[in-house]
């Protein structure tokens, strides 16, 4: 099973506090394509995890990638995994805004918790990278 891990911004003029659109297209054309994943949004950034076949997912971070709702996209990591990491989601997202009361590290550690250190440690990264911002 193949992973890729980016991190995007929104493009401007899109309203990053409202990622149901992307969650329901990702939740009704994922399965199709046999892809699971997680989504992140730190307030700054979408840090995404998607997997499946190589070709798939290929093909879903091309798809990404003419999406006008982000810029800057990158990817973070590309590599094959023994079994899926996120496979108990069409596409897990925690629903917590990031503010000082929120828990959406516990629920990021929840959502990660089988991914390999490397992974956790991508989304952990944006996670924390934003809150610096914040304070």
């Amino acid at each position: 099973m193949f992973q890729l891990v980016y991190k995007s911004k929104p493009a401007p003029g899109y309203d990053p506090d409202d990622c149901t659109e992307i969650l329901f297209q990702s939740r009704r054309n994922n399965p199709k394509m046999g892809i699971t994943g997680a989504l992140l949004y730190t307030g700054t950034y979408f840090v995404q995890a998607l997997e499946g076949s190589e070709e798939a997912v290929r093909e879903v971070y091309a798809t990404v990638k003419r999406d006008p709702r982000h810029e800057q996209i990158e990817c973070l990591s590309e590599h094959e995994v023994e079994e899926a990491e996120f496979g108990r989601w069409t596409m897990a997202f925690p629903r917590t805004k990031i503010n000082e009361n929120s828990d959406l590290e516990h629920q990021l550690q929840f959502m990660t918790e089988s991914a390999c250190e490397e992974t956790r440690a991508l989304f952990t990264k944006f996670l924390n990278k934003t809150r610096k911002k914040q304070h």
